[in-house]
């Protein structure tokens, strides 16, 4: 293990009382960072999920369905899908795309994939960043209790 230093690596046995307790705050800051990401990237990927059973429901019907249109997350007037094989599938930023029910479900199993790609990725650097907290913590605790038992003996032994 080695911690950055000043451009340089320093083994993170070397590194002073200040120093662990520096390394120890930033690390617990990225796992705190890691966890916020990874309940948004958990919250999209659910959201994708209804998305793709939305659109396996849709292709499943064939006669108009009736629906309540919401107006704001308060207010919703009542309608009906016409024409259920052709959806609108928001692809991001603004942009909508006409696909029917199959494409549709088609494109967000591909977004569930990626979402989970990153999750994935995500949940090992978080492994990782434990790991690291952990040693840390330990390694700081360590170098805290030595210190305090060299105080005590040096307090214990009579002066000349």
């Amino acid at each position: 293990m080695a911690a950055a230093a000043g451009g340089g690596s320093v083994p993170v046995t070397q590194l002073t009382v200040e120093q662990l307790g520096h390394v120890r705050q930033t690390t617990e800051r990225e796992i705190e960072m890691l966890m916020t990401k990874i309940s948004e990237l958990n919250v999209a990927h659910q959201k994708l999920t209804a998305s793709r059973e939305c659109a396996t429901f849709m292709g499943e019907s064939s006669t108009p369905q009736p629906v309540l249109v919401p107006l704001t997350t308060s207010i919703y007037v009542p309608g009906v899908i016409q024409n259920p094989s052709e959806l609108m599938v928001d692809v991001g930023t603004g942009y909508f795309i006409s696909k029917n029910p199959t494409d549709a479900a088609s494109y967000f199993s591909r977004r569930m994939a990626m979402m989970k790609e990153q999750l994935d990725k995500a949940y090992g650097v978080l492994n990782q960043k434990r790991q690291l907290f952990e040693a840390v913590s330990h390694l700081l605790q360590n170098k805290l209790e030595a210190a305090q038992a060299a105080q005590a003996q040096a307090g214990a032994q009579p002066s000349a």
